[in-house]
């Protein structure tokens, strides 16, 4: 968790700071201040098994503010306070820190057309511009498509491919608030592209199983009604898009 002080007037913090981490050094801390030295602030963890994110960061807040005063920091309110489980740390570290790049080929299997169509497409003059054309061709962030993909119209009538509606749906789940999921469940929401492509089905269905289990242990373990029906939203939409598809398909 974080955790940043911020005061009126500039003030010297070197001897404090450096007391400050060595108060801090049990619980991996670092510490932080800026330029100026109106402002400080810690990164350090809480060991300690706590009820949610919230009472992490009341916990925390006392521990910085004991421990900043104990190494002689001016009690400046916190403007600032961030905190998260060590499972969603480990997921956000797991997430590439770069867009996700697609050339003609996977504009083609998105929107579930031939490469050919694809290439004409990417040629009109509403298709998002390339970032980058390489020697294999131009190349796109997937996120500067999605409008495109969304508005669209298929005028041939056929379904979408399977795996494009995979991507589509593991996108929407990925962009809605977040929810304290099991990292076997995170895996699945992050399969990567190669993989959905091989094996829709199997993705899907493990989605869907993943998700039914996700609901099952929220309620189990206490968890708010928001961050339920959060959930069973996305199995609802996972079930419906296998049966979609089914139906389109027939």
């Amino acid at each position: 968790m974080s955790f940043e002080a911020k005061g009126e007037a500039p003030t010297r913090l070197d001897d404090a700071l450096e007391e400050f981490l060595d108060l801090l050094v049990d619980r991996g801390g670092a510490v932080s201040s800026s330029i100026l030295g109106d402002r400080y602030g810690a990164t350090f963890s809480i060991d300690e098994p706590l009820e949610n994110a919230a009472v992490a960061v009341a916990v925390g807040y006392d521990v910085f503010i004991m421990l900043a005063a104990k190494a002689g920091l001016p009690t400046w309110p916190v403007v600032r306070a961030d905190a998260l489980t060590f499972e969603e740390q480990d997921r956000e570290l797991e997430l590439p820190n770069f867009p996700e790049l697609v050339g003609v080929s996977e504009i083609a299997d998105i929107l579930g057309v031939t490469r050919q169509r694809a290439s004409a497409l990417a040629k009109t003059a509403g298709f998002p511009t390339a970032i980058a054309t390489l020697a294999s061709g131009p190349v796109w962030t997937r996120p500067s498509l999605n409008r495109f993909v969304d508005d669209w119209p298929r005028k041939d009538g056929r379904p979408p491919k399977l795996a494009t509606l995979i991507r589509d749906l593991l996108r929407r789940i990925n962009d809605r608030p977040r929810v304290a999921l099991v990292p076997e469940t995170h895996a699945i929401l992050h399969t990567p592209d190669d993989v959905i492509a091989e094996q829709p089905f199997a993705v899907l269905a493990s989605l869907a199983k993943a998700l039914d289990s996700e609901v099952t242990r929220l309620r189990a373990f206490g968890h708010s009604e928001e961050e339920i029906t959060i959930v069973q939203g996305w199995l609802d939409e996972t079930v419906q898009t296998m049966s979609g598809y089914s139906a389109a398909s027939k």
